[in-house]
């Protein structure tokens, strides 16, 4: 009996977002069956987690709109060291709002359960990656396409909190900022995203022309990849380092991959790049497909693996009791174990938080292993809090031998 007036309060909760029409209605029942799963059964809205950038107020069962209200930031990014001033790091990609619901175990087909937690935070690979540079003490900033509504201000509102620009992101009306739903599961440790795009990509010409300058690393997530492509092109030109984050295959992503310098993938896109091979063979046929000077796959709670031409070993080889070295063909494998943190809340945006440091790591010229060593430190520390932003560390709390 109350679905139709929340429907309506839901509506119109949206219309004064600016949402189109047509996004209206999608998002108005994405929403609420995400209402359903994780509020409207909800013990307790009491119990939303501190750190949390923004936070749902109050979601009533009779009807009533949801509301966000900020929460007071306790993080402020921090100075830039004296050794980082004039590195920039630029990044071309998504930034999202992510709706987080914390459950117990995942539910079952048909099932109605309890969420434990609710979340409304900023997401985006790109984004989060940039978040994670940003806390580590270097200057960055973003780029991407975003609507003219509630969400996009949300989204500039949080990143610039965090010290990442957002004055050349392209802003355009009619359109809906992105925005993804996460459920947590605790029992197992995952999560599972429902990801909800903007409408169109950012295009080539809509890049600023002097974007480049004095930008000392670019990052791509793998999204927008014509404008990527285009951006890389330039970047290649002006002998500015591309890193590419790549996790499964993308319309014209072939354009981007040859012009990336370093490429970074989740577990799985070795494989899926060169089917029925080993993660080794994945990672060699992704090394020489371009101008590639290394390939880093992201194994989750086995750390990551690093492969590189072995005639371009450096002289002098990080020693660590968590790097182990090891050969393949004619390439050296470096294995980094993960960092161990005493509890893990929820790995969303674990993997973005490790590109980040690496990120910061390219543009600090740090030797690569080092930089492993620091990505691990940053994306288990990051897995000890909700959401993707919500424990990363800042600089002052991670330790001067991993900087």
């Amino acid at each position: 009996a109350a679905a139709p007036p929340l429907f309506r309060a839901t509506l119109s909760f949206l219309t004064s977002a600016g949402m189109t029409r047509k996004g209206q209605l999608h998002a108005a029942v994405l929403l609420l069956s995400a209402v359903d799963l994780a509020l409207a059964f909800s013990p307790s809205l009491s119990k939303l987690p501190p750190h949390a950038s923004y936070r749902a107020a109050a979601v009533s069962q009779r009807g009533a709109p949801l509301t966000m209200m900020a929460a007071a930031k306790k993080k402020e990014p921090p100075a830039v060291p004296d050794h980082l001033k004039g590195k920039k790091l630029l990044g071309l990609g998504i930034a999202a709002v992510d709706f987080i619901a914390t459950v117990d175990a995942y539910p079952k087909p048909d099932d109605k359960i309890r969420s434990t937690s609710l979340s409304v935070m900023g997401g985006g690979n790109a984004a989060n990656s940039l978040t994670a540079a940003a806390r580590l003490g270097i200057e960055c900033s973003l780029l991407t396409k975003l609507g003219q509504d509630d969400n996009g201000d949300l989204i500039r509102k949080e990143l610039n909190s965090d010290g990442v620009d957002t004055t050349q992101c392209v802003s355009k009306a009619g359109l809906d900022s992105p925005f993804t739903y996460i459920l947590v599961d605790t029992s197992t440790q995952t999560r599972t995203c429902i990801h909800t795009p903007i409408q169109e990509d950012l295009l080539p010409e809509e890049i600023p022309k002097d974007i480049l300058d004095g930008v000392s690393v670019l990052h791509l997530d793998g999204r927008n990849t014509l404008a990527a492509a285009h951006l890389a092109e330039k970047a290649n030109a002006a002998k500015i380092p591309v890193v590419l984050d790549i996790e499964k295959e993308r319309p014209d992503i072939e354009k981007v991959l040859p012009l990336a310098d370093y490429i970074i993938t989740n577990t799985q896109y070795p494989q899926i790049f060169k089917k029925g091979a080993s993660t080794e063979e994945g990672m060699a046929a992704l090394l020489e497909h371009g101008r590639a000077k290394w390939i880093i796959t992201t194994l989750g709670a086995e750390g990551s693996q690093l492969m590189r031409r072995t005639k371009d070993d450096p002289e002098d080889q990080v020693s660590d009791p968590s790097l182990k070295y090891s050969s393949f063909e004619d390439y050296t494998i470096v294995k980094c174990s993960a960092h161990k943190v005493s509890k893990i809340v929820d790995t969303t945006g674990a993997g973005d938080s490790f590109i980040g440091a690496m990120l910061y790591g390219l543009a600090s010229e740090m030797p690569t292993e080092k930089a492993m060593l620091l990505a691990s430190f940053v994306a288990a520390t990051k897995c000890s809090g909700a959401g993707a932003r919500s424990a990363l560390p800042l600089r002052s709390e991670v330790d001067e031998k991993l900087l």
